[in-house]
């Protein structure tokens, strides 16, 4: 179960269901997103980041598999296999159907998985774990290892 209090976790899902609705997942719109954040960006910087994630996405054997965190999908469609998006928020989740047809997704919690222990050989994330609470993050990371079944 999650550490954050209820009133701080809805206000948290709050936040980021409003800055979803913006955020595209394009090099960008992530530069925007932080700018506006208040976080210093180079999207130069963004760019190599992604080469450097979908590099090592594409050296990753086919598998089923969770994306938590996903967002508007930036590398849900890129992970080998057959998968699930998760994410908090709806609007984001709105904007992965839109422009990933077919994938399956669930609206839930990175603290609490919505999927049965040792459901899948692998769990993903991107840019989650800094958007999690420190009292959160452990629990993540249990319930990430919980879900993931030997491959």
């Amino acid at each position: 179960m999650s550490a954050t209090p209820p009133d701080r976790r809805r206000s948290l899902w709050t936040y980021y269901e409003r800055r979803a609705a913006g955020y595209d997942g394009s090099i960008a719109g992530t530069y925007r997103y932080f700018v506006n954040a208040g976080v210093d960006a180079d999207p130069t910087v963004i760019a190599a980041e992604r080469d450097a994630v979908r590099r090592e996405l594409s050296r990753l054997p086919p598998m089923s598999f969770i994306d938590v965190g996903a967002g508007p999908g930036v590398f849900t469609s890129l992970i080998p296999g057959q998968g699930v998006a998760l994410d908090q928020s709806e609007s984001a989740l709105r904007r992965l159907r839109a422009e990933i047809p077919g994938v399956p997704v669930l609206r839930g919690d990175a603290s609490a998985l919505p999927i049965a222990t040792k459901a899948v050989p692998r769990v993903f994330a991107a840019h989650l774990y800094g958007h999690l609470e420190e009292d959160d993050r452990s629990t993540f990371l249990g319930e990430a290892a919980a879900s993931r079944m030997s491959s």
